[in-house]
């Protein structure tokens, strides 16, 4: 709250200074203009335009802990999207089930194991380490996926839609089985796959990530006072008299 009120004071001081600075420039060249009420609007634009400049330049620097807030909420909404689960169980199954031995046989038993779709209780089997591996990577990658299309920018920005790696997946697999014998592969183990790689992802990147989102806040800040300040310089040019 300090650091906000201190920021906000600064925001308004330099915003007092961009409305007076907007209604004197003119006189550079014109100096009989006169500032109508319609020109002190504009002005007050730019100073608005100023203050939201300063206080969101500011903030940026809090960018790596909303991503962090942001990428904790999602690992939570997915977990408890019934259809995402479901979609992708399937999909984790049908990796299982086309698995096959050196000898071209299933590598799983699935007799005691119906297919997702017969609306049945079902499981996957994954006795061979193949199958575990297998399903860990569909859940990740699947996961991946979920968080690129609802987390667009973030994602972007941080890794450009990129999987977790072979080696990760499988040292979590391991992990996972040597922690819980006889138990199925958690879908939480795979989202936190997602997770992690992503935190890691965004431990790297955060200061390009400030400096880019620092840099395209400067150009839209020029870019937005470029129209009040026009507009009032284009008036007072044609408001000159011989």
């Amino acid at each position: 709250p300090q650091v906000f009120l201190v920021t906000l004071v600064v925001a308004l001081v330099l915003a007092a200074l961009c409305w007076w600075g907007c209604s004197k420039f003119t006189l550079l060249w014109n100096n009989q203009f006169k500032v109508t009420s319609v020109h002190h609007i504009l002005c007050g634009i730019a100073a608005i335009f100023t203050a939201v400049f300063v206080i969101v330049f500011s903030a940026l620097k809090y960018t790596k802990n909303v991503a962090e807030l942001s990428i904790d909420v999602w690992s939570f909404q997915i977990l408890v999207d019934h259809e995402w689960l479901d979609e992708t169980f399937e999909l984790a199954y049908d990796a299982v089930y086309e698995l096959q031995d050196e000898s071209g046989n299933q590598l799983e038993d699935f007799s005691n194991a119906p297919h997702p779709s017969t609306g049945e209780a079902s499981t996957i089997p994954v006795n061979e380490s193949e199958s575990r591996v297998a399903v860990a990577k569909v859940f990740a990658n699947s996961a991946v996926e979920n968080f690129d299309y609802n987390r667009p920018l973030l994602s972007n920005f941080l890794w450009g839609g990129d999987s977790p790696s072979e080696e990760v997946l499988v040292t979590d697999v391991n992990r996972f089985f040597e922690q819980n014998p006889g138990e199925s592969y958690s879908r939480e183990s795979a989202v936190n796959i997602a997770v992690s790689e992503t935190k890691k992802s965004l431990n790297e990147q955060a200061p390009k990530l400030v400096l880019i989102g620092r840099f395209l806040l400067a150009g839209l800040f020029v870019l937005l006072q470029l129209l009040p300040f026009s507009v009032i310089a284009w008036a007072a040019y044609r408001d000159i008299k011989v």
